[in-house]
């Protein structure tokens, strides 16, 4: 969904490095540490955090975080491809990684 590689998008790397990678590769075009910082924050709280955002392809993403009880949280990503088009990525961020 968002063409992040094998080499990326692995058990172990930084929340940061993923976002980065994102903005490298197109999918991402917001400022990295504002972001993390923003996610961090919200996730420390034990607040939702929501973020929808148009990427140079024209989609747009709604991404949902959820903290843990235990730490980290997960993420819900809807690409949207059109009106009635939505997919949808769940994945676990541990409570390290947002380094």
């Amino acid at each position: 969904m968002l063409a992040l590689s094998s080499d990326i998008a692995r058990p172990g790397r930084l929340f940061r490095e993923l976002i980065q990678h994102r903005k490298q590769t197109g999918s991402f075009s917001g400022d990295v540490d504002e972001y993390c910082r923003t996610v961090k924050s919200a996730c420390e709280i034990g607040r939702v955090s929501h973020s929808t955002a148009m990427i140079p392809d024209g989609r747009w993403m709604q991404v949902v975080n959820q903290p843990l009880a235990e730490g980290g949280w997960v993420a819900t990503i809807e690409e949207r491809y059109g009106a009635a088009a939505v997919r949808r990525t769940h994945c676990k961020a541990g409570p390290y990684t947002t380094r």
